[in-house]
């Protein structure tokens, strides 16, 4: 989960990762409320790093939404909204990105997908068809990355192009442009070509579909 602080054109300029103190509780769909500690981050302090301070939180679930206690016992209270609309759309980035790109990802490429790479990294690619990207990549020890935008993808050729931005980094996009390859088992394959910079591993990446069931 991330919390992003809103500024401006909903720029994020820090995030944190919220660590359950059980994690089996949160697998129970009749728990009510949980504890979790907070490593919060900013990419314009501590070179990137998680802050020093990792205060404990207790969020809740209420008739609306939920509520946050922190340590102090401030109630903070969040109320659900299923109409509201996203803040990162396809057009926001559709002027950043080459003029012959239809912002959109194949049907066989859409969906969620997962990789572990060597116990080190674990990256989860959300593509959805209408263009739109999430990225997720997780080093041990290290402040998650976390990338949002557009792209489309070239089957013929075997190119992903991205713009996207890094939460907690604010609203500075970055373009990439990878080589892949899909096969019709469910594998998909991102080369590091070791000038994209979104990789985070030299060799190749091999990602799998995420089973929904």
């Amino acid at each position: 989960m991330l919390i992003a602080e809103v500024e401006e054109e909903y720029a994020s300029y820090y995030a944190a990762e919220l660590l359950p103190d059980s994690p089996a509780v949160l697998s129970d769909q009749k728990t009510e409320s949980a504890a979790f500690t907070v490593y919060a981050f900013s990419g314009f302090s501590n070179s990137g790093m998680y802050w020093a301070e990792t205060p404990h939180i207790i969020i809740s679930r209420t008739e609306s939404g939920i509520r946050i206690t922190e340590a102090d016992n401030t109630d903070i209270y969040f109320k659900r909204d299923d109409a509201a609309e996203p803040i990162h759309t396809v057009e926001k980035y559709a002027e950043l990105l080459p003029q012959t790109e239809e912002y959109s990802f194949p049907p066989e490429m859409c969906g969620v997908w997962t990789a572990d790479c060597f116990g080190k990294y674990e990256i989860i690619l959300n593509l959805q068809q209408e263009g739109i990207l999430l990225w997720y990549i997780k080093e041990n020890g290290e402040p998650v990355s976390v990338y949002f935008g557009a792209g489309s993808a070239d089957p013929q050729v075997g190119t992903l192009t991205v713009i996207a931005e890094r939460v907690g980094y604010a609203a500075m996009p970055h373009f990439f442009m990878l080589e892949y390859e899909q096969t019709n088992t469910g594998i998909l394959l991102l080369k590091n070509t070791g000038i994209d910079g979104l990789l985070p591993m030299e060799g190749d990446i091999i990602l799998t579909r995420k089973n929904n069931n």
